[in-house]
């Protein structure tokens, strides 16, 4: 009984040493994705028989942390792009400047392309069901979902932001003034 007493503390420190060894091994980061609410944003004028019926995210998946990156702090790409009117993502373009780029500031040249082009391939691969206008017919009360009989739905395209924040070690810390999507 005693020769097993000895078994048990050396597998107990060879798995300490396994999840040590693997921790130190796996730096790589962590994504995280919020939606921008810009300042100042373009507006179009409804009238009392119309509503905006919001762009509702179908596929969204996540950008992609390039496992053989290593980042010291946390970096931020911010991205534009439209839903088209048929839910597609297009005219993505990313940023570091403004606001809610903060973040960057300081980040490797190559280390932040690489960030670059994860997002701009993951916005590629998003679809949504497109952003529209419903339009009442006369003496009917509007309501928010648009499934009464007689509306006319016009889809519309729609320019949204988005922030995405690269951390290191799983630790991701998102801004304020932003809303999650």
């Amino acid at each position: 009984m005693a020769a097993a007493v000895p078994v048990m503390r050396t597998g107990a420190v060879g798995l300490l040493l396994v999840m040590l060894a693997s921790g130190c091994a796996s730096q790589g980061g962590r994504v995280d994705r919020e939606m921008v609410l810009p300042a100042v944003a373009e507006r179009h004028e409804l009238d009392d028989r119309q509503r905006f019926l919001m762009a509702v995210p179908v596929s969204v998946p996540m950008p992609v942390f390039p496992e053989d990156l290593r980042l010291r702090t946390q970096a931020v790409v911010c991205a534009s792009f439209v839903v088209d009117t048929d839910g597609n993502t297009v005219d993505v373009g990313t940023a570091e400047q403004g606001p809610a780029c903060v973040g960057s500031a300081g980040s490797d040249a190559a280390h932040y392309a690489r960030l670059r082009a994860v997002v701009e391939d993951a916005l590629a691969q998003w679809t949504w069901f497109g952003a529209a206008v419903c339009t009442f017919p006369d003496g009917v009360e509007p309501d928010d979902a648009c499934r009464t009989e007689g509306v006319a739905i016009r889809p519309v395209p729609l320019r949204l932001d988005y922030r995405f924040v690269f951390a290191p070690g799983g630790r991701v810390s998102v801004g304020r003034g932003t809303a999650r999507d």
